[in-house]
Formats: C-alpha cells, sequence, structure tokens
C-alpha cells in the first residue's frame, strides 16, 4: 500500500496572457518497503495566477512479483515433440518468455538453426495472450516443426522462464526433460513342418493338420485361423481360440474335405498382438488304395507290384509311385 503523501510544487515562467512551458516534479516514497506491490494514485492540481485551477488523478502501481511459468510435460518416445508449449502468469503483465532446448546426451543446445556447443542459448516463445484487467495470463509455444528443430535419439532438457513489463523476472526456469528412443522392432511369426507334407499324398479324406509355430520375440503370444479352398473359395474353417506361445504345434481337422482324387489346398494365418503376421499355404492330394498284393509271384527285381485292377490310370500311377 501507498504509505506517505508527498507534495510537490513548481513554478514556471512565461506569458501570464499564453504560458505553455511544460514542468515536472519528482520525488521518491523513500519509507515504501522494496518488497511491497500496491497500487496508489497521484493528484495533480495546476493553478494559474488568478486562481484558475484543474486537477488530473492518475493510477501508479508498484509490483515486485516475480511472474511464474507452467511447462506443458513432453512425453518420452520415438519422435521429438511438434511444440513445446506452456502457461504463464502475473499480476501485472508477462511481456516476454525464455526458452532453451538442450541436447543433454551431446551437451549442445539449439542456437535456433543448428546445435551448437555454445552456452545456454535463449529462444523466444511466441506469444498468445489471455489478458483481463487485473491478472495477465498468457498461453507460450515454440514450434519446433517451423524452427526446423532437428531431434535425435537422445536424452533432453528443456527451460522456459518469463519476464514482466517491469522487468520482473525468475532467474530459475521451470524444466522438463524427455528422451527419444528408437521404435522397438518387432519380428514377424514363421511356421514349419507342416502335416501332412506340402505336395504330399494321403490315403485318408481328412487328415489331422498341424504346423510348428514359432516367434523370435519370446515374450510375443500367437493366434491363428485355418482356410480352406475345399468348396472353390477360401474359407476359414478354424481357429486357435487360447493365445499359444513360440513353438507350439498346433492342429486341426477339416471335414469339408470329402472326396478322393482331389488336391485340396490349406493356409494357416498367424498373428502375434504386435502387428506381425505370416501367412503359408500348403496342398495335399487324396488317394484310394484299395489293396496291395505281396505274393511271391509278384515280386520281381525287389519291386511289389500293386493289385490295382479297381483303379483309374491316375491311381495306378500314384499308387505305384508311392511303393517304388
Amino acid at each position: 500500500m501507498l504509505k506517505k503523501q508527498r507534495n510537490f510544487t513548481g513554478t514556471t515562467l512565461g506569458s501570464p496572457v499564453n504560458d505553455t512551458s511544460a514542468i515536472s516534479w519528482s520525488g521518491a516514497y523513500t519509507d515504501v518497503d522494496e518488497s511491497d506491490t500496491w497500487t496508489g494514485s497521484i493528484s495533480v492540481d495546476i493553478r494559474d495566477q488568478v486562481n484558475n485551477s484543474n486537477g488530473t488523478y492518475y493510477t501508479v502501481s508498484r509490483d515486485t512479483t516475480n511472474p511464474e511459468v507452467t511447462l506443458t510435460p513432453i512425453s518420452d518416445g520415438a519422435t521429438g515433440p511438434e511444440n513445446i508449449t506452456a502457461t504463464s502468469s502475473d499480476n501485472v503483465w508477462v511481456s516476454d518468455v525464455y526458452l532453451y532446448i538442450k541436447n543433454m546426451t551431446g551437451n549442445t543446445h539449439w542456437n535456433g538453426n543448428l546445435w551448437t556447443a555454445a552456452n545456454v542459448t535463449l529462444l523466444p516463445g511466441n506469444i498468445s495472450s489471455i489478458r483481463s484487467s487485473t491478472t495477465d495470463t498468457v498461453d507460450v509455444y515454440y514450434n519446433c516443426n517451423d524452427n526446423g528443430v532437428t531431434w535425435g535419439y537422445n536424452t533432453y532438457e528443456v527451460g522456459m522462464w518469463p519476464r514482466d513489463a517491469v522487468n520482473n523476472t525468475d532467474t530459475v526456469p521451470q524444466m522438463d526433460k524427455f528422451t527419444l528412443s528408437a521404435p522397438d522392432t518387432n519380428n514377424a511369426p514363421t511356421q514349419s513342418n507342416p502335416g501332412p507334407s506340402n505336395g504330399s499324398y494321403e490315403n485318408s479324406i481328412t487328415p489331422t493338420l498341424n504346423v510348428t509355430c514359432s516367434d523370435s520375440d519370446a515374450a510375443d503370444t500367437l493366434n491363428a485361423t485355418w482356410w480352406s479352398n475345399s468348396s472353390d473359395a477360401w474359407i476359414q474353417f478354424g481357429s486357435n481360440n487360447t493365445s499359444f506361445a513360440s513353438g507350439a504345434n498346433i492342429m486341426m481337422t477339416n471335414s469339408n474335405f470329402s472326396g478322393y482324387n482331389e488336391t485340396y489346398y490349406w493356409s494357416v494365418n498367424l498373428t502375434d498382438g504386435e502387428g506381425g503376421w505370416n501367412n503359408e499355404t500348403y496342398h495335399f492330394t487324396t488317394v484310394n488304395i484299395t489293396s496291395v498284393s505281396l505274393s511271391p509271384a509278384t515280386w520281381s527285381l525287389g519291386k511289389v507290384w500293386v493289385d490295382d485292377t479297381n483303379q483309374t490310370t491316375e491311381e495306378r500311377r500314384i499308387s505305384r509311385a508311392r511303393l517304388a
């Protein structure tokens, strides 16, 4: 608060008819505490030689309170922030906000154009203000993209502090740290050892299908869906509803395989829950082998011949090929 009223007087020389000379006064309120924040008024009363007067009041303020700033936290991740933002407030008027960006790994600072080994470089923040007659609150941002900041996989520190209209400032900045790291690489699952073997001939129309599934990311759990073209179009005929670990041998049957002398295609689609996937397609051919005669009369040079009188030409070829 204003603790003392002082009177200042001044005189001016000039024509008593038309005097436009400027006058001024000065003085100090020596008993006002330096730590005070106050608002008061000055009354100026002008009187001429014939006692005409005119008075005016002026409001004056004193402020020693430092403005404050609150940085928006920056999250760790793989890419640097597009903007560094904060909110600054003061009971008078925030006039400037300063910012530095430091690469803690390389001990360098961003100078507005490049990373340099120089001391702390202060960058001007752009101020978007929301002001009222009694308080001053401003939103502050530094657009890293527009200013060409280049980020690497390092740890960074940003510091920010404001200054108000009467030059009050907090010399200890508000700081935040964040780390940028290369994203984890996910390996896709694989599959092997299909059964029946790919391209094989099978006497069973509906053999049990199986495949071994692997993933080099040991923590990944796998899911599988099974597909076939037994109806001349790819349809899903099964799935492993419970996730399983790498190295599992999974099995499935398909009742849609329904005839002999047919080649059936089947497929397993694997996913690992981390965006990785693998799909492999296999096939087998069904063959009906009715009987085999192993009487000595049919042996010839170590060969075993098939009694295939009831088979088609293709069945005979396949049967003899398998027993040769």
